[in-house]
């Protein structure tokens, strides 16, 4: 039970006596579930094919965090939110592969992650791969056209986020029992990922997506051929996932409560 909000100690406290006893003799408590995640962390690229009855072709590149840290929750959410912009100017204004383009934050299990993802009637997984895997690597290149305004102005709207008050009773409660779930018994991870955002300098951005290059990283990648004869050239990079069930069984995984 979780009550917040216009309520005396002594009223919740009261309340949950009451679900108590009515609650015992039907039901006993169990134990916390432990979710698990797989960790990818010390695997090469690995592939995932999709059949898909679609002409597009598609690619779908995920990047999972080694760590729930604040500062590294920071990193990610810094990232996503400057590269998304350059990301689709490049892909889908300037190369033209498709109207589906963009970057986003896929949080597993607590576990930051980053996507990058092309939908494209031009070309196939493997040109795509190609195409992402370019932009990672040329990133250095695109920092030197940031400037100084897009980088504050970036940093700010993410603090803005990260400070935001809560708006009504419903968000407040959403957010405080999310917290509660993730064992943050202090209602503290916004501020202290805040503080990381704060601090954050351009050398500390182009570091992490160093890291994303691809010749060193683990990553997963997820494609559909499509319907297309010109897009049926398979990924070389990586290795294929044929049989996803063995796979989880024998590799090592993030357990959390």
């Amino acid at each position: 039970m979780f009550a917040h909000g216009d309520f005396e100690p002594e009223e919740a406290l009261k309340i949950a006596a009451m679900l108590e006893k009515e609650l015992t003799p039907n039901t006993l408590p169990s134990r916390e579930t432990r979710r698990k995640l797989i960790d990818i962390s010390n695997c090469p690229t690995l592939i995932y094919e999709i059949n898909c009855p679609h002409p597009d072709s598609g690619v779908l590149v995920y990047y999972q965090s080694r760590s729930i840290t604040p500062a590294q929750i920071a990193r990610v959410c810094f990232a996503n939110q400057l590269i998304s912009s350059s990301f689709f100017n490049e892909l889908r204004t300037r190369q033209q592969l498709g109207y589906v383009v963009g970057t986003g934050l896929l949080p597993l299990n607590q576990h930051p992650g980053l996507i990058f993802y092309v939908q494209s009637p031009r070309v196939g997984p493997k040109q795509l791969q190609q195409r992402i895997d370019r932009f990672i690597d040329n990133f250095p290149l695109i920092m030197l056209e940031i400037n100084e305004q897009q980088w504050q102005e970036t940093k700010s709207g993410l603090l803005a986020h990260f400070r935001d008050k809560d708006t009504n009773l419903r968000s407040r409660s959403q957010r405080l029992w999310i917290s509660i779930g993730n064992k943050d018994l202090n209602f503290e991870i916004r501020s202290k990922i805040a503080g990381e955002i704060e601090k954050f300098e351009r050398s500390d951005l182009i570091r992490f997506m160093s890291g994303l290059r691809s010749s060193r990283s683990s990553r997963l990648l997820l494609c559909s051929h499509g319907q297309h004869p010109d897009h049926q050239e398979p990924i070389e990079q990586g290795i294929y996932l044929d049989d996803s069930r063995a796979f989880k069984l024998r590799v090592k995984k993030f357990y959390t409560s």
